[in-house]
This record gives C-alpha cells, sequence and structure tokens, in this order.
C-alpha cells in the first residue's frame, strides 16, 4: 500500500435506516492525493458482498475527496461488515477495516461525544493525551459493537485560525480592540489561506490515533458548535457577525464542515430528492432526522448557521424542524433530541449587561485579570468582547434565548403527548458531565405516565480539559430546581454521581442502549467518566434508564389520569415559532 496516497480516512458515516424495508445507507469518505485512478469499495459479511463505485464530491488542495455510497439490508443477525477501499486495478489505498450491523428489528447500540479537540494553548500531555478516551471507547466497542456514533459539536477546534492563516494573523492582535476586524476587507488571497488552514485541520485532526481508528470502524452522525467555526461564533455583536472577513470565513467553515462531518457540499446537500439532511430557511441550516432501530429515533438540529445574539433558530427553521418530526412513523416510541448546548444545566450568576458595559468602557481587561487570578478563566478578551460573555450568551438561559428556549420545551412537551412519545436531551459543549430533568409539577408517580418527563443526558468532553475548580464549584453551588418553561414543569439535575455533586468535571462519553426489556422504547445512557489520574486509562460507569412513555395514559393533574389533553395545561398553549 503506498501510504502517501492517502491524506484522511476512511471516515464512516451513518446516513438512514428504513424498518420498513431494512434498508441501511451509509458513505464512507476518502482524501488521496491527487490525480489518481478510479477507485472501488468492497464490502463483505456472511450473507453481503457488494463492491461500489467511488466517486469525486470536491478537488482541492491537491487532492481528490472521494465519496462511497453503501446501502444494503439488514439481516437476522448483527453482522461484522469488512470492507476495502482499491483502485480498479486492485491496488489498495487504505488499510482495511470493518463496521457492525445491528439486527433488522432489533434496538441499536450507539455512543455520544462532544468537544473532541483541545482549546489554544492547552498542552495535549497535561490531560492525558488525545488518544485515551476515544481508545476507551474502541476497546468498548471491540467488546460489544457500537452500531453508530454522534458527535454532538467541535469535532474540531479552529481556534487557531486567526494564527494559522498569515493572511488573518495581522488581525489576531485586533481581536484585543476589534475595530481592525470590523473594518477589514478580504483581500485576494484570504478565502484561499483559511480554506487551507480548514481542510488540513480536518484531515490532521480526523486522522489523530484513536480517533481515526473510531471513525473508521464505527459510523458516524456529526452536528456542529462554534469551535467548529471558531470560538463563540453566533454569540457576536452582529457588527462583528456581519463583517465581511467573519463572513468569508463562515463560508469555508461550513464548506468543510458539510465535507468532513456530512461527506457532502452544499449544492448536494440541498438537492431534492436524494440528501439524507433536510434544509430550513431556504438552505440556512441543515439538520437530519434518523431512526435508529424500530423505536428510535434521533434528531441532529444545527443551531450555529442562524445563531444570533436573540435567536437559535428562526421561526420558519423551528417549523421545519416540527413538520420533519410529523414524519415520524407510529413505531418511533423515543426521540433523542441532540443539541450541542445543554438544555439544563446549572446557571451562573452573571450579569450580562454588567459585563458588556464594562467591555464598552474599556474595563473588561480588568476583569479579565481579576477571574484568571482566581481560576475563573484563562483569558477573557475576544474582538473587544467579553471571551466568558460568548459562552454565557450561547446558553439557552441566557436573556436572549430564555423565550426561545420556553418556546421549545412546550412545543416537545405537545409532541409528547400527541404521539405518545419520550423525549430526551442529549448535548455536549460544557467539558463536564451532568443529567437534568423535565418533570411535571407536581411530580407524579411515575415518568411512564408523564408526558413532561424529559431527561437531558450532558456528555463533554471526550478530549478537552474540564472547567476550572472555581467554575464546577460554583455550578454546584447555584444550582438549584427551577420552574421556567410554564408553571405546570419542574426541572432539575439530577445527582447521579456518588459523593461527586451533579456536575462532574472528567472527560467521558456517553454509551446509548436498549434500557430493561420489559421497556419498550426505553434507553439506558452510561456516561464513561475518566478516572481521577487515570488520564483515560481507566474509566467508571455512571447509568440513569429512560423508560417509554406508556401509551393511552398521561397525567393531567395531579391524582388524575386522563386519554384526552386539555391544552391548557401546557401552561403557555402550543408555541407557533421559535
Amino acid at each position: 500500500m503506498a501510504q502517501d496516497v492517502k491524506a484522511c480516512g476512511p471516515l464512516l458515516r451513518f446516513c438512514g435506516y428504513d424498518p420498513a424495508s431494512h434498508l441501511w445507507r451509509g458513505s464512507a469518505l476518502l482524501v488521496v492525493r491527487a490525480p489518481r485512478d478510479p477507485l472501488v469499495i468492497s464490502l463483505s459479511a456472511p450473507g453481503l458482498a457488494l463492491e461500489a463505485d467511488g466517486s469525486v464530491i470536491e478537488l482541492l488542495h491537491g487532492c481528490a475527496v472521494w465519496r462511497f455510497a453503501i446501502e444494503f439490508r439488514l439481516g437476522e443477525r448483527e453482522k461484522r461488515v469488512e470492507y476495502s477501499i482499491r483502485t480498479a486495478r486492485g491496488a489498495p489505498i487504505a488499510e482495511n477495516h470493518a463496521f457492525y450491523a445491528p439486527a433488522a428489528g432489533e434496538p441499536w447500540h450507539w455512543a455520544a461525544y462532544s468537544c473532541n479537540g483541545l482549546s489554544h494553548g492547552t498542552d495535549a500531555e497535561s490531560v492525558g493525551g488525545v488518544a485515551t478516551m476515544w481508545t476507551d471507547l474502541v476497546d468498548r466497542h471491540l467488546s460489544a459493537p457500537l452500531h453508530a456514533a454522534i458527535g454532538l459539536g467541535d469535532q474540531i477546534y479552529a481556534d487557531g485560525l486567526f494564527r494559522g492563516a498569515p493572511s488573518l494573523a495581522g488581525y489576531f492582535e485586533g481581536r484585543r480592540n476589534g475595530k481592525g476586524i470590523r473594518k477589514g476587507e478580504v483581500t485576494d488571497g484570504m478565502p484561499g489561506e483559511v480554506e487551507a488552514y480548514y481542510f488540513q485541520h480536518y484531515c490532521e485532526h480526523f486522522s489523530s490515533p484513536g480517533m481515526a481508528d473510531a471513525m473508521a470502524s464505527v459510523p458516524q452522525m456529526m452536528i456542529w458548535d462554534d469551535h467548529d467555526i471558531f470560538d463563540g461564533w453566533g454569540s457576536y455583536p452582529a457588527s462583528l457577525q456581519d463583517c465581511p472577513i467573519f463572513q468569508s470565513i463562515f463560508a469555508a467553515a461550513r464548506r468543510y464542515y458539510l465535507l468532513f462531518q456530512h461527506h457532502t457540499t452544499a449544492e448536494r446537500a440541498l438537492e431534492s430528492p436524494g440528501t439524507d439532511l433536510f434544509c430550513s430557511n431556504q438552505g440556512a441550516c441543515l439538520h437530519f432526522l434518523r431512526l435508529m432501530g424500530p423505536t428510535v429515533a434521533l434528531l441532529g438540529l444545527d443551531t450555529r448557521s442562524e445563531r444570533t445574539l436573540t435567536q437559535v433558530l428562526s421561526p420558519k427553521s423551528w417549523d421545519t424542524v416540527f413538520d420533519q418530526l410529523s414524519t415520524l412513523p407510529p413505531s418511533v416510541r423515543h426521540l433523542v433530541v441532540a443539541l450541542p448546548l445543554p438544555i439544563t444545566y446549572p446557571r451562573l450568576p452573571m450579569s450580562y449587561s454588567l459585563l458588556r458595559g464594562l467591555a464598552g468602557l474599556n474595563r473588561i481587561r480588568t476583569v479579565n485579570r481579576m477571574l484568571s487570578k482566581a481560576g475563573w478563566a484563562e483569558g477573557l478578551i475576544a474582538f473587544n468582547e467579553p471571551e466568558l460573555l460568548d459562552d454565557l450568551w450561547d446558553q439557552w438561559v441566557c436573556p436572549g434565548h430564555r423565550d426561545e428556549r420556553r418556546r421549545l420545551v412546550n412545543r416537545l412537551q405537545s409532541l409528547a403527548f400527541d404521539r405518545q412519545l419520550r423525549i430526551t436531551f442529549i448535548s455536549g459543549d460544557v467539558h463536564a458531565c451532568s443529567v437534568g430533568q423535565f418533570c411535571s409539577h407536581p411530580k407524579v408517580a411515575s415518568p411512564l405516565i408523564d408526558p413532561r418527563s424529559m431527561t437531558s443526558v450532558v456528555t463533554s468532553a471526550i478530549i478537552n480539559k474540564p472547567p476550572p475548580a472555581g467554575i464546577l464549584a460554583a455550578q454546584q453551588f447555584f444550582d438549584c430546581p427551577r420552574r421556567d418553561a410554564n408553571r405546570h414543569t419542574h426541572e432539575e439535575l439530577l445527582r447521579i454521581f456518588p459523593k461527586r455533586g451533579k456536575v462532574m468535571g472528567r472527560r467521558n462519553w456517553c454509551e446509548v442502549s436498549q434500557a430493561s426489556p420489559h421497556l419498550g422504547g426505553g434507553l439506558a445512557f452510561t456516561l464513561w467518566v475518566e478516572q481521577e489520574g487515570a488520564k483515560g486509562r481507566a474509566t467508571a460507569p455512571y447509568a440513569v434508564e429512560v423508560p417509554p412513555l406508556e401509551e393511552g395514559y398521561v397525567v393531567l393533574a395531579p391524582g388524575k389520569v386522563e386519554t384526552m389533553m386539555d391544552e391548557r395545561w401546557f401552561g403557555t398553549g402550543r408555541a407557533q415559532g421559535g
């Protein structure tokens, strides 16, 4: 095998499953140094032997990006599918690999992870290396095969862009006052340098030890967050967000996000039919809805493309998302909603208006020094904006997104009742893990009959380091139950870490499997958490089971069980739009 031929891959992706026909769809992506002969993928398993020609979907930076469509029907038993990629003349191009396909009609076993990189200035060895938690995931996959995995955002950390692209390097110091970047023009060489940075970063990062093995052996799904673009994207003022340089960077980031994380291009993604993504607001956002076996569906939301200080998704996009959810087959009992940022998480009593005011008065440097000395942050200034503030302003509970959060929760509660559907959230972003829960207020005897019962699992980070001890301590201290969604809904964090509080600041990933066999549509979420001092060489499991919603009976009022719904019981009624 000519090792110098391959630049990145193979990267597996899960594209869809049809329970009626048992048709499984996926793809493999391979980046090779061009020019090369036509490439072919061969797959083999008991009762399965097929070949498919690859297609070049991009030619760029001296490389050809090959995509291989994979389709076959699931059988009565789980199968190990071996695959290889070679030239039409038979010369191997990449190592042989294998993935596991579930049995038709059986529950799936899958994983979730987030924050798949290191913040700028973090030494890999200081956190135990980039491969250790991925190695843990792969080891567990070898003993109990995973059928799919979802990356919940920050699959790469592109924050080095302002140092890595020569034409942007001059703006790095400009980050500290914001004026240069706002007034700057896109030079002739800038787009090419930015694109070269993203391309090289993806190729190198997705080829990292441990991670490369996982992405070649477990079909992936991914949604992006700010670091896939650069830190804070979507939570800067409009004068920054809409400036020509920022918009040029976003266009490049989106191109390579679609290419490496979705195996497609913008043109292909917008084709209808023939794409596994669905677009909202005339293609502004690209989301996906996948069936994970006969009773479980996974919704992956693009919450970055339309994000501003006052919205996460536009009302048109939310309507499109719920229109898509209305197409779920009746067999689905459990909907998992993948949101990069947690819908439930401890809130710090920060004053957004105070930080904004200090920034405008050029006093935020003083706050930066104070908090840095206290161990709360390593740097708070970016583009004349408090860098801590872009993280705070990202959160669902910030002033700009609070009402949108409430409408989303209410709308999902209505969906849960209408479809007798259990809904669970899974998220990342915060470099810690936790489990939160919405439920009816007053609480009822069992979540089996409570459509407002929605668990929120947070798994972060698989590579990045935990937050500073001061932040974690503050989160534990200020956490308290709330009723923000509506007056009939209680929310709180659950204590699943014995003697560790409700938030665990350790690296982790999440395993998702069928809950107790008698609970059709129930799921078990197991957080595999790095142990203190182990740095990835040892993990411990912390699990929570989420039961389905029992069909036909739901609690509407304390002590009363009905089969009909009074919409007034959802507080604000059915929210229209976002």
